[in-house]
């Protein structure tokens, strides 16, 4: 059979920097893919699974994904193995070593969630599974510590696999000291991390209603309770059906926002929430709350109020900035727009305001361009969207706010600019273009010529593909750095190509492949031969 070539790109990014032409695998790993030799499709993935968990430079994230294969898709396949138990057994450690480890959480919940639904499988099976069992759930108990944030995030999935009636035995002991531990750690990191009662004390105050007695329902007491009952529960694996998981308390905290009857004080709740981490993966929608909600309330705040508002608006936008510009793009267009059209002094002192706010609270540049081992283009993510943003703000504007169109055409000049022919930055000229530019033509025109709008400037067609395609075509397409080049100019199209061409041109000239390290994919830069 020829072997087919293991879809790993962290294998395949270090094969020329390790030179690995062989790994050493355990025994009891050599024996389950041997057994597995009678069906090449399993085969395939336990070889890979094992080659890849072994491998010096492992991508945990697809040993993790082949290893939930191996054991809910493959169940049925390695019960009938001469040692099932075994075979598992080396599953389940493999398990416990990653989530030992230090990755990503994603990849700890997801081998969290195998886990719980390989005890699902053990307690379903009609064969004596009782040590199979036992392991596992000693593996899952013995990996907390490590992993304690995952296991906090997974309380629903412990409540809905653990907590059954049919298991007994060691396995009903270990499960149910499982179920305390999560369910308690969970429960004390959200009442030390939420703490609502010392937030409405510092926001009193600025509330418009009193809410003293509302809180209640989230604060110290509220997770005294339940730590209480699940001490004082003597059948836990009942029990732990009427307590509240991660994600219910989650929700809760963002259904208590529509407790506040008045916008502004439902903003600031919910400015509150992006504080909290337990709130980390509803951020997108929580800032989505916020954009909403300030649309409302700059509809309905009175103009007295708007000038303090504005500021204290960016004092809140300054706090999230690092972790959730996307979402604080999105409200300084909403904010940007609404007061735009709400100030019709002849002074225009509100926008005013909001223009000198928003100059200060800076310009996302493009930053280092670089390329991942995806081979495509990596910059700043947030660059082309505040660009878009300001624009939007600009051409709302019957009187096109002169400061704004000033610090924008600085700002690409400093700190350049990055556009792919995909973004269709075209439309975006164009509607500048129809906006009221009569009186400050000449800016607008300053504005426009940095913007790359056509296709060749851009780098999706031009001289560029020619002279790219004629070096590729002198290594005969040997050279993985010629080849990557080319296919960046043709695929990627973006306007850095002009400069990342000179630079390989450069390479060859100098003989010198240190410079070139931060800009190109692991396996590219190990590719580089300056001898041959």
């Amino acid at each position: 059979m020829i072997k087919k070539e293991i879809q790993s790109g962290a294998l395949q990014a270090n094969l020329e920097q390790t030179r690995t032409d062989k790994l050493v695998i355990p025994i009891d790993y050599q024996c389950i893919i041997d057994f597995s030799a009678s069906h090449p499709g399993i085969l395939e993935r336990t070889r890979e699974c094992v080659e890849e968990y072994f491998h010096p430079f492992s991508n945990r994230e697809v040993v993790v994904s082949l290893l939930r294969q191996l054991l809910l898709s493959d169940f049925w396949f390695f019960s009938a193995a001469p040692d099932p138990v075994r075979f598992r057994q080396r599953f389940c450690d493999m398990a416990g070593t990653i989530l030992g480890e230090k990755v990503d959480e994603s990849i700890k919940i997801n081998l969290l969630r195998t886990l719980l639904e390989f005890v699902d499988k053990l307690l379903a099976d009609d064969a004596d599974t009782g040590a199979e069992l036992v392991y596992a759930l000693e593996v899952i108990a013995n990996k907390q510590d490590a992993a304690s944030h995952a296991y906090m995030y997974c309380t629903n999935w412990f409540s809905k696999h653990l907590g059954v009636a049919h298991i007994s035995g060691q396995a009903a002991i270990l499960s149910g000291e499982i179920l305390k531990n999560v369910f308690t750690a969970h429960l004390i990191f959200w009442r030390d991390t939420s703490r609502i009662e010392e937030w409405y004390a510092s926001r009193e105050t600025m509330l418009v209603k009193d809410s003293s007695e509302d809180i209640k329902s989230l604060n110290y007491g509220f997770f005294m309770g339940y730590l209480n009952e699940i001490e004082k529960s003597e059948n836990i694996h009942q029990s732990i059906h009427t307590i509240p998981a991660y994600g219910d308390i989650a929700i809760e905290f963002r259904r208590f926002a529509q407790t506040f009857s008045d916008f502004s004080d439902r903003f600031y709740y919910t400015f509150y929430l992006l504080h909290l981490p337990g709130m980390a993966h509803l951020y997108t929608r929580l800032l989505g709350d916020i954009n909403r909600l300030l649309k409302n309330l700059l509809t309905t705040l009175p103009s007295t109020r708007l000038d303090g508002f504005i500021q204290e608006l960016f004092e809140l936008f300054e706090e999230f900035r690092e972790h959730h510009m996307d979402g604080i793009l999105d409200c300084i267009q909403t904010a940007g727009v609404e007061i735009i059209r709400r100030d019709d002094s002849e002074n225009r002192w509100l926008v005013n305001q909001f223009e000198k706010r928003l100059i200060q609270f800076g310009f996302e540049t493009p930053g280092l361009a670089y390329v991942g081992k995806d081979w495509k283009t990596h910059i700043n993510p947030n660059h082309l969207k505040n660009i878009r943003v300001w624009l939007e703000i600009i051409e709302s504007s019957a009187v096109i706010p002169e400061k704004l169109l000033a610090a924008l055409i600085v700002n690409l000049r400093l700190g350049g600019i990055y556009i792919n022919d995909t973004d269709l930055f075209q439309r975006d000229i164009t509607k500048i273009l129809n906006s009221n530019i009569a009186p400050l033509y000449k800016k607008v025109k300053q504005l426009t010529r940095i913007f790359p709008v056509y296709f060749n400037e851009i780098g999706a067609e031009g001289e560029i593909r020619e002279v790219t395609t004629s070096m590729d075509e002198l290594s005969h397409r040997n050279d993985k750095l010629i080849h990557f080049l080319r296919k960046q100019v043709h695929i990627e199209s973006n306007n850095t190509l002009i400069e990342l061409t000179r630079r390989v041109l450069m390479l060859w000239y100098s003989g010198k492949r240190e410079p070139f390290k931060p800009y190109l994919p692991v396996d590219v830069y190990a590719s580089i031969d300056v001898k041959g």
